[in-house]
């Protein structure tokens, strides 16, 4: 069986109605979604201090907690879609995801993935590298520590 796969780039920008109907049309035909959430990860890795550039990343308690729960209504709301794949958790992880982590100070890579698969333990989480510098994925680092 082979299955067919839709990556919705920027899915957190469509409607609730509009998230649905394209899930189920997916259904419908046999394939399955990579959802997008990755604007919303980089929110977090920032510290919860949207639209800022790499290097103007600040730790903001009241703000991170705000993004965290765009997530999990995300999660919350499709985890138990039959077209639902995984969730698309960073794009350009090097250069975007992890930089603006470390600028912002805020949690590192294992816990966010920790709290993911506490909301969601059955669906994947994928990301993108922009970069050729693979090693802070494959081996615990200060920026990717090793998931306990």
């Amino acid at each position: 069986m082979c299955t067919r796969l839709c990556l919705y780039y920027n899915w957190v920008l469509a409607t609730i109605d509009q998230q649905r109907q394209v899930l189920d049309l997916l259904a419908d035909n046999g394939m399955m979604l990579l959802a997008d959430i990755s604007r919303l990860m980089e929110n977090i890795a920032c510290g919860g201090t949207a639209g800022r550039s790499l290097k103007n990343c600040t730790h903001n308690e009241v703000a991170l907690e705000a993004a965290w729960a765009a997530v999990i209504e995300q999660v919350q709301r499709w985890k138990a879609h039959p077209a639902l794949l995984a969730w698309y958790v960073c794009d350009d992880c090097f250069g975007q995801y992890l930089m603006r982590n470390y600028y912002a100070g805020s949690p590192t890579l294992d816990t966010y993935y920790a709290r993911i698969k506490t909301l969601d333990p059955h669906h994947l989480l994928v990301g993108a590298n922009n970069a050729g510098i693979n090693f802070a994925f494959t081996h615990a680092s200060e920026l990717a520590p090793r998931p306990s």
